[in-house]
C-alpha cells in the first residue's frame, strides 16, 4: 500500500510542478519527509476500510452462505428476557462500548 501511495504523491507532484521526475528523487529530504507523513496519514484513514473489505465482509458473506437451520420451529420460541432492575445506567454504557477493555 505504501509504495502505491507514494508514487501517486510523486506523480501529483510531477503533475503540478515543473520538476522533472529526476529531481523529484534528488530533493529528498523535505519530499521523502512529506511522503512519508501522507502515506501514514492515508493508512491510518483507511485502516477501518480495508479491515471492513478485506476481512469482515469475507466471513459475513460465508456464513451467510452456508447458514443452515434445522428446525425452524424453535425459532418461534426465543423471546427477549425481562429488563434488569439496574440503578447505573448500564444500557448505555454498554451501548458505547464503555469498560470493554477492563
Amino acid at each position: 500500500m505504501s509504495p502505491i501511495v507514494l508514487g501517486l504523491f510523486l506523480g501529483v507532484i510531477w503533475l503540478f510542478s515543473d520538476l522533472s521526475p529526476q529531481m523529484l528523487f534528488q530533493q529528498s529530504g523535505n519530499m521523502s519527509a512529506a511522503a512519508g507523513l501522507i502515506t501514514a496519514i492515508v493508512i491510518f484513514l483507511l485502516r477501518g476500510v480495508f479491515r471492513q473489505i478485506m476481512i469482515v465482509y469475507p466471513l459475513v458473506k460465508h456464513f451467510a452462505e452456508s447458514f443452515e437451520l434445522h428446525n425452524p420451529a424453535l425459532v418461534e420460541g426465543v423471546r427477549q428476557r425481562d429488563k434488569d432492575q439496574r440503578t447505573d445506567g448500564g444500557g448505555f454504557a454498554e451501548a458505547l462500548g464503555a469498560g470493554g477493555a477492563f
